[in-house]
């Protein structure tokens, strides 16, 4: 799955330039965007921002002086 920060960001995004570009109400975007059939295509690569992500979490990829507490 997307990263949830990414994902939480777009979401945020697209519901505020529906309030901006077409008037609704903070409730009425979000409605739009959660149940309202809309799709939302972004640039984000879902496989390889998880192997990203893997890789910044493994302490072996890292020098031992910067991940000895």
């Amino acid at each position: 799955p997307p990263s949830r920060s990414f994902a939480d960001y777009v979401i945020e995004t697209v519901i505020e330039d529906l309030q901006e570009e077409y008037g609704y109400e903070y409730e009425q975007a979000s409605e739009m965007v959660y149940s309202g059939g809309l799709k939302i295509y972004t640039t984000m690569n879902s496989e390889v921002q998880s192997i990203v992500e893997d890789e910044l979490n493994d302490a072996s990829n890292y020098p031992a002086a910067l991940t000895s507490t």
